[in-house]
């Protein structure tokens, strides 16, 4: 069911990322961020990069992408976001809840 207000629609928006980032940690772990030769702020800053210009790449060109949507880079960017916030506050390392 649609949101009907702002505010219903960004917690339910949130929400969404929110799993989505919490799945994409069981599948990756820490390790694909922390374990590497450079620091997590390096990697983030990386990653967040070729994001953003294959989504400016895809907004230029103006034609639907044959794999990752723009809709998809976008939330791929605000989860790479999230993951570098909990880095910075040190909550990314703590334990998964139980499924």
């Amino acid at each position: 069911m649609p949101a009907d207000t702002y505010d219903a629609a960004v917690k339910k928006l949130a929400l969404d990322i929110a799993e989505l980032c919490i799945r994409k940690h069981r599948d990756y772990s820490t390790g694909n961020l922390l374990n590497t030769p450079f620091s997590p702020d390096i990697i983030l800053a990386v990653r967040l990069n070729e994001k953003i210009a294959r989504l400016a790449n895809l907004v230029q060109k103006n034609v639907a992408p044959a794999n990752e949507s723009e809709f998809d880079s976008i939330i791929d960017i605000i989860g790479y976001s999230v993951a570098w916030l909990m880095i910075k506050e040190g909550t990314f390392e703590l334990p998964m809840e139980q499924k």
